[in-house]
């Protein structure tokens, strides 16, 4: 019903808002940045009545479309602005998976085990985190995973993912 009354079409576009369902997850500035790069991309726009229609009748053909610059640089602005062992540990936890149980968390800070919960409640707090389940953590929304992802240097990666190896294997993890 988003995706409609933002296009002011009833119904929207099936395979534009299954796209935006599995990207956005529901969050209405996710929505409309998307919305806005479909347009910018050619892959939705108005006919000669005014209505919004989307271009071709290939489901897939928003598969493609990618992540909009402007969500990007919200939520990096937003990770960015977390203390330093929050962002670290965020950007670790990010090469990981989107869920992971709180013990897992903590293996994967750099710091010791109380600046680590700090980081955590810090994360939880700026709803960066949140809890789903006792003992398990996740992303509030996979974007943010993906962002913090991106957000490691080229020459941080391979440390990175070995520290998150020696995590899993800590924990038990093949």
């Amino acid at each position: 019903s988003m995706v409609g009354d933002m296009l002011a079409q009833s119904p929207p576009p099936e395979a534009l808002v299954r796209f935006l369902a599995a990207h956005t997850e529901g969050n209405p500035f996710f929505v409309s940045e998307y919305l806005r790069s479909a347009l910018w991309e050619g892959l939705i726009g108005r006919d000669q009545n005014g209505s919004w229609r989307t271009k071709g009748t290939d489901p897939r053909a928003f598969d493609g479309l990618p992540v909009p610059v402007s969500m990007v640089e919200a939520v990096a602005r937003r990770l960015d602005a977390l203390p330093p062992p929050a962002l670290d540990l965020v950007r670790t936890a990010a090469l990981y998976a989107r869920e992971a149980p709180a013990r897992l968390w903590l293996r994967l800070s750099r710091d010791d085990e109380e600046t680590a919960q700090t980081a955590i409640r810090v994360l939880l707090k700026r709803e960066i985190l949140e809890e789903p389940a006792p003992g398990a953590l996740r992303f509030v929304h996979d974007k943010l995973r993906e962002v913090a992802a991106a957000g490691i240097l080229e020459t941080e990666r391979p440390a990175r993912h070995r520290e998150v190896a020696v995590a899993l294997e800590a924990e038990g993890g093949d």
